[in-house]
């Protein structure tokens, strides 16, 4: 079976020094009169981060070959932890409706009326809980889909109950290229100009 996602995390000592965060595609179109009509074309940003500023000693350029190697470039996907929006406390993720037993982690951010919806495919192991209405559930009366950001209830919630989960997450992400470019300075440090890493949309 030919595996295009692993679900390892690229090593947290180097994103530590991530630069990068979400990014909209726009169409502007502009009038003689300079008038413009904005198109947006993604709904769904594409994340994109460079991490070439977490490359410090050697040991972090052999564990970022060997990361390279085994997910062949650009072929195979993998986690990343984005520092700057990893986390999620309390998120109103939906209300049940009696008939559904899968949910999907969602992350919202608004600011009065305007409101963006993330889905979140990648919740890490061991930090999910979900509340029901006011109760805290055990992790006996449901499962969570690392894969795919869902919860399963073992048992279908009686209607009109909020659900509320507080997490964290990964996001999926390739290389962006299939050269290793990494080098060493006249000065003995290590370093690779840029190691892009761009978001997979599932």
């Amino acid at each position: 079976m030919t595996i295009t996602f692993s679900e390892i995390r690229f090593p947290e000592n180097i994103s530590a020094y991530t630069q990068g965060g979400p990014s909209f595609s726009t169409e502007i179109v502009q009038s003689a009169n300079g008038l413009e009509q904005r198109y947006s074309k993604w709904y769904n940003p594409i994340n994109t981060y460079n991490v070439s500023h977490g490359i410090k000693t050697q040991q972090q350029m052999e564990q970022l070959l060997k990361f390279f190697y085994v997910h062949k470039g650009r072929y195979c996907g993998f986690r990343f932890k984005d520092i700057l929006d990893y986390y999620a406390h309390m998120e109103h993720i939906g209300t049940t409706d009696g008939i559904s037993q899968k949910y999907q982690i969602i992350k919202k951010y608004q600011i009065e009326n305007m409101v963006y919806i993330r889905k979140i495919f990648k919740p890490v192991p061991n930090t999910v809980s979900i509340q029901l209405e006011n109760k805290t559930l055990q992790p006996t009366e449901y499962s969570i889909d690392h894969t795919q950001g869902l919860i399963i209830f073992n048992t279908i919630p009686q209607e009109k109950q909020k659900i509320f989960v507080s997490y964290e997450f990964d996001v999926p992400v390739r290389f962006e290229s299939d050269q290793f470019t990494g080098m060493v300075s006249a000065k003995g440090f290590y370093t690779w100009n840029n190691i892009i890493l761009q978001e997979i949309k599932l």
